[in-house]
């Protein structure tokens, strides 16, 4: 049931069924509907500060994730990669794009991806992420060592794991 319904049935209710209504009747209803006006105003214009802070705040976070002096990486149950910092993308010298939306092994070297593998299932049996370390392999080649530290959040994934 729409919101008008729902006042036109509370309206019949407290004044039942009245075919007219008197010049005060009409005055007080205008009154009523231009306070009801103002407080939505007020409502709305609360409702939009609110969304500003909480805008402020998100690209105060993103700036503190992007700028951390650690790689922070948010992978999903599958091993996926759903969010990286500038920090990690830089450590495998790659841009934040081709890090995204691919497996965590993906940049890991090939004897360490299996073994990081197994980690994480038993880690997401046990509900608890213990360190690991892992190197990582760089566009040219090279590779860099990190110890992995992660948290499993309630949905089973591991978000913001620490390379340091």
């Amino acid at each position: 049931m729409d919101l008008r319904k729902k006042a036109e049935k509370r309206l019949k209710e407290k004044k039942g069924i009245q075919k007219t209504f008197s010049r005060r009747d009409f005055d007080e209803v205008v009154h009523e509907l231009y306070v009801h006006q103002i407080e939505l105003e007020m409502q709305n214009e609360s409702l939009k500060q609110a969304q500003l802070k909480i805008e402020e705040s998100c690209d105060e976070y993103l700036q503190l994730f992007d700028k951390a002096p650690v790689g922070y990486v948010n992978l999903n149950v599958d091993g996926y990669i759903n969010k990286v910092n500038d920090t990690f993308a830089q450590m495998l010298d790659r841009p934040k794009i081709d890090v995204v939306n691919r497996s965590f092994v993906e940049f890991m070297l090939t004897e360490v991806s299996d073994l990081f593998h197994v980690h994480l299932v038993e880690s997401l049996k046990k509900n608890s992420f213990g360190d690991i370390e892992i190197r990582f392999k760089r566009v040219d080649g090279s590779f860099i060592s990190g110890l992995v530290h992660g948290e499993i959040t309630t949905a089973g994934a591991l978000p913001f794991s620490r390379l340091s």
